[in-house]
């Protein structure tokens, strides 16, 4: 698992365009042209993978932006939501806390829930070993505290969306619950949804957190280098990379 953190770290922007900017101004001592070229192609990438509508035009092919409606909703037995990352030592929170990220998504499951009656699932457990809280614990007590709703199941052991879906589908499976909806964003759905049917349940879309330009076209902040644009371009290239991954790792 570490070794996977370290590739994709040096595989992602801006970790990527950095080391082929290092490789190429090491190797202009001897291969001038190829050395030049690799430093070019590291800075006009990272400035391409800075603009907004990068991200937003590499997220587009994998995006899933269908709102779940009241009937899907009504025909399965339990939501269950992802976890993506944590907010450390949050000192307003005594301690960690989930990130943006995954409040979007247990925010949006608490809508569900309370929409339907549904019980809830939250996924997710701690990464390289780290002591820390599992996220889906941290997931739980934001439900509770801020919310008002009780997950029935928590799921801590997964690392990963596979495995999110693998012990998630241990645990409903043994409860006669079959047919789910799995809350994550928009652009992680296919993944998942893909994750939870090879574990032998029936998944439903029920995304959030749409990039997706709106239907008005882009604006012009869209085509302006930001930090934001440099994440959206991150998160879709972690995404399409992801696919390639689990088609190799795990045949989904």
């Amino acid at each position: 698992m570490a070794l996977i953190y370290l590739l994709k770290t040096l595989v992602l922007p801006p970790g990527g365009n950095f080391l082929c900017m290092l490789i190429g101004l090491l190797a202009r001592r001897r291969r001038h042209r190829l050395g030049s070229g690799l430093m070019v192609f590291g800075t006009v990438s990272l400035l391409l993978c800075c603009l907004p509508i990068t991200g937003l035009l590499l997220l587009k092919p994998i995006e899933r932006v269908a709102v779940i409606d009241a009937a899907t909703l009504a025909s399965v037995g339990a939501i269950v939501i992802l976890s993506a990352d944590r907010w450390r030592d949050a000192p307003e929170y005594g301690g960690d806390t989930v990130d943006d990220q995954s409040l979007h998504r247990v925010r949006y499951g608490a809508r569900l829930a309370r929409a339907s009656g549904l019980p809830i699932l939250v996924s997710g457990g701690v990464v390289l070993g780290d002591p820390r809280p599992a996220l889906a614990d941290l997931m739980a007590t934001t439900l509770r505290e801020d919310y008002g709703i009780t997950p029935r199941w928590i799921e801590r052991q997964s690392r990963n969306t596979a495995e999110n879906a693998r012990f998630s589908a241990q645990l409903l499976l043994a409860n006669g619950i079959s047919r789910v909806a799995i809350v994550t964003d928009a652009i992680h759905q296919r993944r998942a949804l893909q994750a939870f049917q090879h574990y032998g349940l029936v998944a439903v879309p029920a995304p959030t957190r749409v990039f997706a330009a709106p239907a008005g076209g882009t604006v012009l902040q869209d085509w302006l280098p930001s930090a934001y644009g440099l994440r959206l371009s991150h998160y879709a290239l972690h995404e399409h990379l992801g696919r390639i991954y689990y088609r190799l790792r795990y045949a989904m």
